[in-house]
């Protein structure tokens, strides 16, 4: 009998830390809860922030194992002890550094003054993209960044729009060397940090039977794009990502409907990652995540694709930014995602169907 775990989030208080214990008083039960501060999300660089009764999100899989992560609310209003001096304006606003209750520094507008309130964002989202200069890859990079999530982009050369960026080591790589080197870049811009989101939309098309020319290096070129590259975004879910974070890898719907016949190697490398999600998602695969999916889109509607084919029905192909917003939503816990699940994206008379 298969055991369904539900994501539960339930609201603590900050009581006190003990070493590399906090220890939480929970606000319905009034229970206490001891949880090791490794699990903050945000690394320990927020543990400066954290205020004595501050209420803070703990989340758990139920019935069992428990108790995951906790993380710090969204926005807390700090009390301002001190100002030191005046440092740069920022968009005609002049700020200074001051010095809060708790000791932390921060820059202060200069109209708010000593004892006076200050209100500071603590959400800090980070997610990454491989293939974040690719079409869907930049359009999903600007939605985020839209949202004011920290993006890190992954791809051959540098997306201006993202806060950060990986760029990939051409193919002539081994896989190891190349996911290795990639995973340990992203290491050192998390600076011990994990991240909230996942997303492997790197890939290409390629066709071709078994008597093209170009079928081996076709397939060869497939595989290089949709298979090695998801297999490097899970090797860095796994060691990057925190427990409760989305790890969305890219399928598609031919793949998964039967044979390919006129694009061997792309439905091959295709089928791959649609398997390596239902193996990610399962007991044992390295990631704790409980929100491991496949998106699998029939068409995109990418210049690239309306540029190969003016004459198709558009109507027919999901615009990107649909598939931007679905990855946002379940990055942010708007949507709900079921592990393992392989969502497919059907487009008609452009409605976009999930």
């Amino acid at each position: 009998m298969l055991e369904v775990l539900l994501l539960v989030q339930n609201q603590y208080q900050y009581l006190y830390s003990d070493g590399d214990t906090a220890h939480l008083l929970n606000m319905q039960t009034y229970e206490e809860l001891t949880m090791d501060i490794n699990t903050l999300e945000g690394s320990k660089d927020k543990l400066p922030y954290l205020e004595v009764n501050m209420e803070v999100t703990v989340q758990s899989l139920e019935p069992e194992p428990g108790p995951l992560s906790w993380r710090l609310p969204t926005r807390h209003t700090y009390k301002v002890k001190s100002l030191v001096d005046r440092i740069a304006k920022d968009r005609g606003t002049t700020y200074v550094t001051g010095t809060l209750e708790n000791g932390i520094q921060a820059q202060i507008p200069n109209f708010i003054k000593p004892g006076e309130n200050l209100v500071i964002d603590l959400m800090w989202l980070t997610y990454i993209v491989y293939g974040g200069c690719g079409a869907l890859g930049t359009s999903i990079v600007k939605l985020f960044k839209k949202h004011a999530w920290k993006v890190v982009s992954i791809d051959f050369s540098i997306n201006p729009d993202a806060d950060d960026s990986v760029v990939v080591p051409d193919h002539s790589q081994t896989l190891n060397d190349q996911g290795t080197r990639i995973s340990a870049d992203i290491g050192d811009l998390l600076s011990g940090s994990k991240a909230d989101a996942v997303l492997c939309v790197a890939g290409g098309w390629q066709g071709g039977n078994a008597a093209s020319s170009s079928f081996l290096s076709n397939a060869e070129l497939s595989l290089k794009q949709s298979v090695n590259t998801s297999l490097i975004a899970a090797h860095i879910a796994a060691h990057h990502l925190k427990p409760s974070g989305l790890l969305a890898l890219t399928g598609a719907v031919p793949a998964q409907q039967g044979g390919t016949p006129g694009m061997i190697g792309y439905g091959m490398a295709k089928a791959a990652v649609h398997h390596l999600v239902a193996s990610l998602a399962m007991d044992g695969s390295g990631i704790p995540s409980p929100r491991i999916v496949g998106i699998l889109p029939q068409t995109l509607d990418t210049p690239g694709n309306r540029s190969a084919m003016p004459k198709a029905d558009f109507s027919s192909w999901t615009p990107l930014d649909t598939v931007a917003e679905l990855l946002y939503n379940w990055a942010s816990d708007c949507y709900a995602c079921e592990n393992g699940h392989l969502y497919t994206l059907i487009t008609k008379n452009s409605v976009t169907s999930v």
